[in-house]
């Protein structure tokens, strides 16, 4: 268990990491860095060509770039102290004579594509193995911070998933008692839209229950009052609302908009109960009749 927890403790702190790269003299690293690169970009062309089909040049790249990532790897050993034990590498199988260095593409047979394929493990096992031959201090820190960072967002996304999965889905639902016609229904007040309106008939009261989805303690109610443009002809005036759970009223509240506006603000009302549904109860408009835009809960 100690070694996991020390395993980790490095994949975050890096310090092993930074020992290494300090046990490089500057001017060294310097050297191993750039050799590093290139035998790091010879690979990525390496890969490009044989995807393009010029498979005898990419495979020339792939031996450049595992002995650039050797020769990096030597230098840091013998910097050390400690020259690399080659032999401690899984080896690559050598071509047989009458498969050699493939000269041109049609050249290139099995073997040489299973080789292919080898160098390229090889030099990013290499790359992966001694990192410090490139990096520098501060690519050390960044990385470092990386991967705290990207520990925390993780973190903080299962929370957030944790939570949505113990409340649940939050939905609303509407039903009205009346409608002016089918483009007001009683989902455009639930819709996250204030374009689009619930609209009661000419000078008729009425109501609309909202349904939330599921059941939770309310903290507060907004309505956004409806306007009906381009026509601006009607608006919702007194109101009163009524929270309910399983059928019974647990909380009512009344209000009223002041007057007619083309730009609505919203009122928000202070519920502090448990409930499911919401119902508003239109009483009396402005112009030609009411409606809301959005009923919200939060």
């Amino acid at each position: 268990m100690s070694a996991v927890v020390e395993r980790v403790r490095e994949w975050f702190l890096l310090r092993e990491l930074r020992a290494r790269r300090f046990g490089i003299p500057d001017a060294l690293h310097r050297r191993t860095a750039r050799v590093s690169r290139a035998a790091r970009r010879r690979r990525e062309a390496a890969e490009a060509l044989w995807q393009a089909g010029f498979p005898a040049e990419a495979l020339r790249l792939a031996e450049e770039a595992v002995e650039l990532a050797r020769q990096a790897r030597r230098d840091a050993g013998v910097a050390a102290g400690a020259e690399v034990d080659e032999a401690a590498l899984p080896a690559l199988s050598p071509l047989s004579a009458p498969e050699g260095a493939p000269l041109l593409d049609d050249d290139v047979r099995p073997a040489h594509a299973a080789r292919f394929r080898a160098l390229l493990a090889r030099q990013e096992q290499l790359a992966e193995e001694h990192p410090e031959l490139e990096l520098d201090a501060r690519q050390i820190g960044r990385l470092r911070l990386a991967r705290v960072g990207g520990v925390l967002a993780v973190a903080l996304a299962a929370i957030g998933v944790v939570a949505a999965i113990v409340r649940g889905p939050h939905l609303l639902r509407a039903k009205a008692s009346a409608t002016y016609d089918s483009h007001f229904e009683a989902a455009n007040a639930v819709d996250g839209s204030d374009t689009t309106e619930w609209l009661l008939p000419d000078r008729t009261p009425g109501s609309i229950d909202v349904t939330v989805i599921p059941a939770r303690k309310l903290k507060r109610v907004k309505l956004l009052n409806a306007r009906n443009q381009p026509y601006a002809d009607r608006a919702t005036k007194e109101f009163h609302v009524d929270l309910l759970e399983g059928g019974k009223v647990v909380k009512s509240l009344d209000g009223q908009f002041d007057a007619y506006s083309a730009q609505p603000t919203w009122r928000t009302l202070d519920a502090g109960v448990r409930a499911d549904t919401v119902r508003v109860e239109i009483r009396s408009w402005f112009l030609n009749g009411g409606g809301l835009a959005e009923v919200q809960v939060e």
